[in-house]
């Protein structure tokens, strides 16, 4: 498998394909694209939201959690700081029922049923507006797993603007008007240096770029 951020063109994607490579990714690449890819290579069949949830490594893309406090305003704040590194950073899921027990282990534990309700998809928007500016529409999956349930929420991705923390919350780490991405060691943080803020500009340009070519 290739995985390339200079074949964008089909001749060059053709070329890896000539030179061996059974599949070609291009960068930036998706955690649910990359498993999706190796799961068709190796003829397995699973549900791939099930991989996600057993994959047990996180990623720019891929985020879990034991549990989101949408209750009360810290935990609001917590779970809209990563939405909106998300959504500034591409997109991605975030997985909630699941336990770091030590940095890089992870547990499945599941949401209790009687939490399943705060995962309502417009409930848990209404939760998260007033801190996301502009407002971001997170799309909410519930999947189980036995007789264990797991929320997947989906971040779309900031497309042609940049998300700006709303409000702000000490507790959270959330400053309003801040921008915040998710880094190369996987968490959610303000920007702080040019790469990030030039990766983003770039981003939102490219997306923009798309728009008008189609």
């Amino acid at each position: 498998m290739a995985l390339t951020a200079i074949a964008s063109e089909p001749a060059d994607q053709l070329s890896l394909y000539d030179n061996g490579a059974d599949a070609a990714l291009l960068k930036p690449i998706k955690t649910e694209a990359l498993l999706g890819r190796v799961d068709r290579l190796l003829r397995l069949r699973r549900d791939p939201d099930l991989a996600l949830v057993h994959l047990g490594v996180e990623t720019k893309d891929l985020d879990y959690k034991e549990s989101v406090g949408l209750d009360c305003r810290d935990g609001r704040a917590a779970l809209a700081k990563d939405v909106i590194a998300m959504a500034n950073s591409g997109g991605g899921r975030i997985i909630v029922g699941i336990r770091e027990a030590s940095p890089g282990v992870f547990t499945s534990l599941g949401i209790p049923e009687d939490d399943l309700a705060a995962f309502e998809p417009s409930r848990l928007n209404r939760a998260l507006r007033d801190y996301l500016d502009p407002p971001v529409s997170v799309g909410v999956k519930q999947v189980r797993d036995g007789g264990r349930v797991f929320a997947i929420l989906e971040v779309p991705p900031g497309a042609e603007m940049v998300i700006l923390a709303g409000k702000e919350n000490d507790r959270a780490g959330l400053r309003g008007g801040r921008v915040y991405v998710r880094t190369s060691s996987v968490e959610s943080a303000e920007v702080r240096d040019s790469s990030e803020l030039r990766a983003l500009l770039e981003r939102v340009m490219a997306a923009r770029a798309s728009r008008q070519d189609g």
